[in-house]
């Protein structure tokens, strides 16, 4: 990892400055340890780290237990390069959080590496500012206790006396019996203690009964116990994730547990899949050798070894004759193995290293090797060879089949998995893991075979395995025609419904076209070539369907058969819940797709003539570019129904429809988002049924086509007109799928849409109002903005019942077909549900309460509803208006990741995203640009200014100022939120300015006669005690000057008791260095500025500097994580 010519890397427990300037320096983060290996020009730089980090031994050594000292010595012996350092990083992770001081570095006197470690201080970090480590089931019950606050006690009699008796527990439902203890004087109980609280995760505590046994003849005694939450309202717990890999943080929401977004830290699962992950792992024969005979025939080869955690095959060793070979993943239940995804590639005679095979296998399925025309296999090899074949017909097989052990020999095939970035997974593994992901054969093996048909659409049943978009296709045709593109669901009944469609003339042979359309997991692709499609026949390969017209709606495939077709896909997958800040250092602003206007500037946009509310009209003018329709800005007459289209020009003419939405409007001029994926070339249809305004037909010199009825699949257009629209559309470029807004100068990224979207009204305000029936599922006329999840719903129902979802999308003739349910029970009124459920943009989200969904009749949106649960091209019952109480959220994913996710997975810093901080320090803190630019570049939700001009950090007997002069940076540490996740603070330029005394890093005082040391230990201690759970960045400030021509700003200068710039400098770094802080020198900004750019030569002004001081210090938070 790059730090822009200056490495400055500060974990919680241990500080070091890497080289400055030249010094090269590479960092793999592993969670929360980072380990660096410097170059040998900061071999210089490092021997005086370990200089000073042995002068101030005994003082570290002091914060540290006899246990953490050893855990040094063993990591500065044995810690020689990456290798050995992964040996231990295992023992590491697993320390205890009560080891709060603990920290492993390796100040080595080669100077040759030097490796740091903050797992540990972050983990006592974590669990200082947090009520504890929950199981999963904390997620949705906040974790409650016995309060330490006892209630009144039944003295009893007849007690032997003595104090700190157990207590014993019998009956309750905790899962962990409290711990406490009394005492007994006279015979009777005199107090009660609760030690422990115990614990209960559950919607019904019932509290354990106390025993007073352990005082012999004691009898009668009780005590009144209350329960109560072990995290308080507004205080936060972990509880682990459903999959293991890290622990989700929580907040105690008044009785109802919160998720806080982005707060996560990782298990020991997740940091051994992290190492498992880490090198270039093999399995089988690697490679593959070319001994024994070969084998011709019917045999599917398995390797009888499961997949321990996710992997991606990077390259395939086989060794055999040429021909295709299949690589297949699935599972296996007894003797039977299901195939759940496949990839064809083609191999040669002999052995091979098939590369960028990119084939994702994930933990508990097995790898399956198919090839026709023979393998080597060898007999006799020994033990832990075996493989499990499959011999049943002279086909690959489609679903399940059965298996046959077979010992003592060896099929000579093996895998190399890739070496995957460390960071992802803590994202989502299945679009992680597999970047783009290839359907059919790999794009540079499709090649002439035989000539199908010309008149068929061909589906391969292989699905697309993750939530994506189709960004190429690679076919070959005997001649050259048109390649019509459908994307596909199967419905639960074996019958088809296209959902996105393009159409491409391409020349004969072979062509890759870029469809770019949305597709789902699960989904299909069909095509049809009208220049013939090839295959290599029939009987071999992979199941094809195909249709002998155009699928449309509930569509019956006419036939299926094993055939090999020609033909390559890639599916781009998007990514779920990474935050909509990203850091991209690879990505520019002039790498970013162009913003284009259609028809007239939006300013211009006003009344004018009414046109029609009927008919769907289509400008020639088509999109300049890829990219996305943001907005639309038309004129109507009144109030209406306004549903946008993108049109495809097909080659005979005709149009066809590859995305919509559907806006309510009001009357006038109006400019709505519809958001929808366009290609260049294509062109922006509408009906506005509040009537569209013209200028009148004959007007202007642009043609206008439009359609008598909605446009569909290959739909002539009815007419085409001069006349000057009143609309205004605006395209926004993409680049290479990436839809972005980049901020290059502090290497900030942005990638719509927003990770959340809520539809309705706020959660917050859902209420009762009046029930709507129980007997029909509702559905209110918003779509959804973009691909996505919906994470939870909240409604208002008059009974307790049950919410029935479902998320249906609109078909062309205004149908419904539901692509995904759910059923959840709740409570009588207000109730959220977290469904979970994906959604694709332009769908719809419906459901029935059976408690009475409550709405506000005759105000708000068109609502329309079913008698019965929609499912197949179900119609709409009926309409009305209503303003229905509910809440939808939904949480987006993001396309174009693989574009730039080798820069992201170690430049990204998305774990700031949403978080609290606060800025304590100087003039150059108070007011300051940098603060807002350093927020937004780390996504927190706040960073609150609290500097203070002429600010002093240490206080002192001033010779004029008087007693206790200064401290004013010491005192705003009360105005720090206690939530706060990072603090920074800023200091040093006044102090030198008005002669602080200087002191020795042993000092800890800072009153009467306090030292510049001893207050940078007080404003420390006060700042931990305030936010616990805050990281600490403290900044040196650059020299001032002495104010007199010609302002040199020299580290020259001297103060008034004879001491340089530099010392305090120097000072707080080595502080930093003592105390475990992170520590940003930005005083060596001052060689990037000019004279000019010093306003009062103290100061910096807005502009180019302050953007320097937000880059420098975010080029420095970059790779760190929060400490919870």
């Amino acid at each position: 990892m790059s730090f822009d010519n200056t490495a400055i890397l500060y974990t919680e427990g241990v500080a070091a400055v890497i080289g400055y300037e030249a010094d090269p320096v590479v960092s793999v983060a592993l969670s929360n340890i980072t380990i660096i290996n410097t170059a040998d020009g900061a071999s210089a730089e490092a021997s005086r780290i370990a200089a000073e980090a042995a002068a101030v031994q005994s003082e570290t050594n002091a914060a540290q237990t006899t246990t953490d000292r050893g855990v040094v010595e063993v990591v500065a012996a044995e810690f020689g390069d990456l290798g050995s350092a992964m040996t231990a990083i295992t023992a590491a992770v697993s320390t205890t959080a009560g080891n709060a001081a603990t920290t492993i570095s390796n100040a080595a006197s080669t100077a040759a590496d030097v490796v740091s470690t903050h797992a540990d201080a972050a983990s006592a970090a974590l669990a200082k500012i947090a009520a504890g480590f929950f199981p999963l089931s904390a997620a949705a019950n906040v974790p409650r206790g016995i309060s330490n606050l006892v209630g009144a006690i039944t003295a009893g009699s007849g007690g032997t006396t003595g104090n700190d008796f157990a207590l014993t527990w019998s009956g309750g439902n905790f899962s962990v019996n409290p711990t406490g203890v009394f005492d007994v004087a006279g015979g009777i109980v005199t107090a009660v203690r609760i030690t422990g609280p115990g614990e209960y995760i559950g919607a019904a505590p019932s509290a354990p009964t106390p025993g007073f046994g352990a005082s012999a003849g004691l009898t009668g005694a009780a005590v009144a116990l209350t329960v109560t939450f072990l995290a308080g309202s507004g205080q936060s717990y972990w509880a682990l994730s459903s999959d293991g890999f890290y622990n989700q943080l929580y907040k105690n929401n008044a009785g109802t547990s919160l998720i806080v977004a982005g707060v996560t830290t990782p298990t020991k699962a997740s940091i051994d899949l992290n190492i498992g992950n880490m090198g270039v792992a093999t399995l089988g024969q690697v490679p593959a050798p070319t001994t024994g005979a070969i084998t011709v025939g019917t045999n599917w080869y398995v390797i009888p070894v499961a997949i321990d955690v996710n992997k991606v095959v990077d390259i395939l060793h086989v060794s055999g004759n040429a021909g295709p070979v299949w690589l297949y993943a699935g599972t296996k239940s007894g003797s039977n193995f299901t195939i759940l995804r496949s990839k064809r590639l083609k191999m040669a005679a002999g052995v091979n290293a098939l590369t960028g095979v990119d084939f994702s296998v994930f933990a508990g399925e097995y790898l399956m090797v198919y090839a026709p025309l023979g393998l080597y296999k060898t007999t006799g090899l020994g033990a832990g060879v075996d493989y499990w074949t499959a011999t049943t017909t002279a086909v690959i097989p489609n679903s399940a089949f059965a298996l046959t052990v077979t010992t003592g020999s060896r099929f000579d095939v093996g895998v190399t998995f890739k070496s995957l970035p460390l960071n992802e997974t803590t994202i989502d593994h299945e679009a992680a893991l597999t970047r783009q992901r290839t359907l059919g054969m790999l794009a540079a093996d499709v090649v002439a075979s035989t000539g199908w048909s010309a008149a068929v659409f061909m589906c391969p049943m292989a699905a697309s395995q993750v939530d994506g978009f189709l960004t190429s296709m690679s076919v070959y045709g005997t001649s050259a025609g048109d390649i019509m593109v459908r994307i596909m669901t199967r419905n639960s009944d074996g019958t088809f419904t296209v959902t996105g469609a393009i159409d491409f003339s391409v020349a004969a042979g072979k062509v890759t076209v870029t469809p770019n359309l949305p597709i789902a997991k699960g989904q299909f692709v069909c095509w049809r070539h009208t220049g013939t499609s090839h295959y290599d026949g029939s009987n071999t390969g992979e199941t094809v369907s195909y249709f002998n017209t155009e699928p449309t709606v509930n569509s019956t495939r006419s036939a299926a058969f094993l055939a090999n077709l020609q033909f390559s896909a890639t599916v781009e997958p998007t990514i779920r819940g990474v935050g909509t800040t990203l850091t991209a250092r690879m990505v520019t602003a002039e790498a970013i797709g162009n913003t284009s206007v259609l028809g007239m500037a939006a300013a211009s946009v006003a009344a004018s003539t009414a046109w029609s509310g009927l008919v769907w009209i289509l400008p020639k003018e088509r999109s300049p570019a890829d990219g996305f329709l943001t907005s639309l800005t038309l004129y109507g007459t009144s109030s209406g129904l306004l549903t946008v289209l993108i049109a495809t020009k097909n080659t005979d003419g005709t149009f066809t429809i590859t995305a919509q939405a559907e806006i309510n409007v009001a009357a006038g001029k109006v400019t709505v988002a519809p958001d929808l994926p366009i290609a260049k070339g294509q062109y922006v249809c509408w009906q506005h049924t509040g009537v569209q305004h013209y200028d009148g037909a004959g007007t202007g010199i642009v043609t206008v086509g439009y359609f008598n009825a909605k446009p569909t699949t290959n739909t002539a257009q009815s007419a085409q007109l001069i006349a000057n629209l009143q609309w205004s559309a605006t395209i926004e470029g993409t680049y290479n799928g990436l839809r972005a807004v980049s901020d290059r100068r502090l290497n900030v990224l942005e990638i719509g849409p927003s990770s959340t979207s809520v539809l309705g009204k706020a959660a917050a305000s859902v209420a009762a109002a009046s029930p709507f029936s129980n007997l029909y599922f509702i559905s209110p006329q918003v779509a959804v903005p973009y691909n996505g999840f919906l994470s939870s719903l909240t409604v208002y129902g008059t009974t307790a019942g049950t919410v029935t979802l479902a998320i249906l999308t609109k078909n062309l003739d205004g149908t419904f077909t539901t692509t995904a349910t759910g059923a959840f029970s709740v409570g009588a009124g207000k109730a959220t549900i977290v469904p979970n459920l994906p959604v694709i943009k332009g769908q719809y989200l419906c459901w029935k309460h059976s408690g009475s969904n409550h709405y506000t009749a005759a105000t708000g949106i068109p609502l329309f509803y079913f008698a019965t649960q929609p499912s197949v091209n179900t119609p709409i019952f009926s309409q009305l208006l209503g303003a229905l109480e509910y809440s939808a959220t939904i949480d987006g994913v993001f396309k174009g990741v693989s574009t730039i996710l080798s820069g992201l997975t170690s430049n990204a810093n998305v774990d700031w995203v949403g978080l609290d901080g606060d800025c304590i320090g100087t003039s150059l803190t108070a007011g300051d640009d940098w603060i807002t630019l350093v927020k937004n570049g780390l996504g927190l939700a706040t960073l609150v200014d609290h500097g203070v001009g002429g600010g002093k950090m240490a206080k002192w007997d001033h010779p004029t100022g008087g007693l206790n002069y200064g401290g004013e940076i010491l005192a705003a540490v009360a105005n720090i939120n206690p939530l706060s996740k990072i603090v920074f603070a800023e200091f040093g330029v006044n102090d030198w300015w008005n002669g602080a005394p200087l002191g020795v890093p042993s000092d800890r005082l800072n009153t009467a006669a306090g030292t510049y040391y001893g207050g940078m230990r007080e404003l420390y201690a006060a700042i931990h005690a305030r936010a616990p759970g805050a990281m600490i960045v403290v900044m040196a400030d650059w020299n001032t000057s002495s104010n007199v021509p010609p302002y040199t700003q020299e580290s020259e200068d001297q103060n008034t008791v004879g001491r340089y710039p530099w010392e305090y400098q120097e000072a707080m770094r080595i502080s930093a260095m003592m105390n475990g802080l992170l520590f940003v020198p930005l005083y060596m900004l001052r060689g990037f500025w000019t004279p000019t750019e010093y306003q009062d030569h103290v100061h910096p002004p807005v502009g180019n500097p302050q953007l320097r001081t937000a880059k420098f210090i975010l080029n420095t938070m970059r790779g760190i994580s929060p400490l919870s």
